[in-house]
């Protein structure tokens, strides 16, 4: 399962989930509740 970043554009935290492609993208932030978007990370 990849794993996916999310970043709130209301405060900037930056969150991961362990997601399937079937799933559904997160859409509020776990600490705030705004808005969060799929970033894309460096791979390592």
């Amino acid at each position: 399962m990849p794993i996916y970043e999310y970043k709130c554009s209301k405060c900037g935290h930056i969150s991961e989930a362990w997601q399937k492609f079937s799933d559904s993208p997160l859409n509020t932030c776990e600490l705030c509740g705004g808005p969060v978007g799929k970033i894309i990370s460096q791979n390592t």
